[in-house]
């Protein structure tokens, strides 16, 4: 192969393929936060005026153990007190929870602990601790392992008609795969509890992916009255109502929460809204939708908005964004950056091209993407071969680098400094690129070596038989050789 036919081949390796028709992107899906169901008890108990309710109020569930401690230390069958070391315990265990297999086992340990001492108070619950038996089942139901729980809690509803009971039933059933079960349980724990905002999503989530709509969105409108938190919600409205054919529908239903201030600014509904917009075609609304988030921005939301940005031919505005989240660390915003740069290059816009891969560099300097690909559009424009011979001498024991560079050189018929780069990447580890480039220069060469090319293709054919560019200099090399 020619040095510039191999060129055209090395934009494609590095990112930079020819120049396409600009298509636009498909919307990104936003991002949801991947958390479990708000499962547990309500929490309205915070707000009790005894000595744990400040603490446990503000998450300091070190203290709340401290203080129940002590209390136990004095009268071991203090219920106030087993209720909140029981409590403190569940909190603490869940981190342990998604840790490896010591972490996993010492927060099942925990909660083994936390089920018994609240078994002991549920037996006669005084005002305080009248949900015990709520945290009891929600610390098993932490477990995973339980192997009674269903049963027991199929019991408990059956006696009481208490809404948790059929909740945590229901959940039990989806964890297990069993969607009519789910379903069957969550409508059950609905009707026993209309007032809980988080059995009303989670019943509205099931009956959307059941197929039945109306009653779905009945329950997601209960669960926005009675104030489930906003991304449950969310990911509640995009099963409910999936996909473009539903877009105006989930929006109008988005729009309502977006009422006032707080809910204009924040960047998790911004983010569903404008993807409701872009799935309506209507990009540029859907970006500044996006502008009007301050409160909660995240690197997701940030290359979001750029990728809308950059959809509309604001390049600019989008570098702005994926600048930012880079610095802060975000890695995919630095690539996506990178990815703009390649999107100038390819329309060989090379002024901002080379400003976005400065841009990119000035954050990370070791991105060798940025530095390979900034060099390449440096040599592709006919402005110099810096960027390469910078590239190379940062990075002297790269064999792809060296090759690389030596097809630029190459392609500005600096034919001896190609082949001195070509032989120093021949002959490292991962030269085989490199080994097949110099087999073709020599075939080139003023005098040739067809018995040199020979051996190179041969050697090449040996690591790689698949290779037809080889096989195809073995040819030549051999017909040079035989005259």
């Amino acid at each position: 192969m020619s040095g510039c036919a191999e060129l055209l081949a090395l934009l494609s390796l590095q990112g930079l393929p020819q120049a396409a028709p600009a298509q636009q992107p498909a919307p990104a899906v936003p991002a949801v936060p991947q958390t479990a169901p708000a499962v547990q008890p309500a929490a309205a108990d915070l707000q009790q005026a005894d000595e744990f309710g400040a603490p446990a109020a503000e998450g300091r569930w070190d203290d709340v153990a401290d203080l129940a401690d002590r209390r136990l230390q004095a009268d071991p069958a203090d219920e106030l007190a087993l209720y909140w070391n029981a409590r403190s315990t569940i909190e603490r265990s869940r981190a342990l929870l998604a840790g490896r297999t010591f972490a996993r086992d010492l927060g099942i340990t925990m909660l083994n602990r936390a089920a018994e001492q609240l078994g002991k108070v549920h037996e006669q619950p005084g005002d305080a601790t009248a949900d015990a038996r709520e945290w009891e089942a929600y610390a098993r139901y932490l477990r995973a392992d339980d192997e009674t729980l269903a049963a027991d809690l199929e019991r408990w509803f059956a006696a009481s008609q208490r809404g948790y009971a059929a909740f945590l039933r229901g959940l039990l059933a989806r964890d297990r795969g069993d969607a009519a079960g789910a379903l069957d349980w969550l409508v059950k724990a609905r009707a026993a509890a209309p007032e809980r905002a988080d059995i009303a999503v989670e019943c509205a989530t099931e009956l959307g992916r059941a197929g039945q709509q109306e009653a779905a969105l009945a329950a997601w409108d209960a669960a926005v009255e009675h104030g489930a938190p906003l991304p449950a919600l969310l990911g509640s409205a995009a099963e409910i109502l999936p996909g473009a054919a539903h877009a105006a529908e989930r929006l109008a239903r988005l729009d309502t929460l977006a009422t006032g201030e707080a809910g204009a600014r924040d960047a998790l509904l911004a983010w569903h809204r404008s993807w409701c917009l872009e799935q309506l075609g209507r990009a540029g609304d859907a970006a500044a939708v996006l502008a009007t988030a301050t409160e909660g921005r995240t690197p997701d939301l940030e290359r979001a908005h750029a990728r809308l940005l950059a959809g509309l031919g604001r390049a600019e505005e989008a570098a702005a964004h994926l600048g930012a989240a880079a610095r802060a660390g975000d890695a995919p915003a630095l690539a996506d950056l990178v990815s703009l740069a390649d999107g100038k290059a390819r329309a060989r816009a090379w002024d901002e091209a080379i400003a976005l891969y400065d841009g990119a560099l000035a954050i990370e300097p070791r991105d060798d993407r940025a530095a390979a690909n900034r060099a390449l559009v440096l040599a592709q424009s006919g402005r110099s071969l810096d960027g390469w011979l910078q590239l190379v001498a940062r990075h002297p024991d790269r064999a792809d680098l060296l090759n690389d560079a030596a097809l630029q050189l190459q392609g500005w018929r600096r034919d001896e400094e190609a082949r001195e780069m070509l032989e120093r990447a021949a002959a490292m580890p991962g030269g085989l690129d490199a080994r097949q480039n110099l087999a073709d220069l020599l075939l080139m060469g003023d005098p040739a070596d067809p018995q040199r090319a020979l051996k190179l293709a041969e050697g090449v054919l040996q690591e790689d038989p698949s290779r037809d560019w080889a096989l195809y200099l073995r040819h030549v090399a051999h017909r040079a050789g035989s005259r």
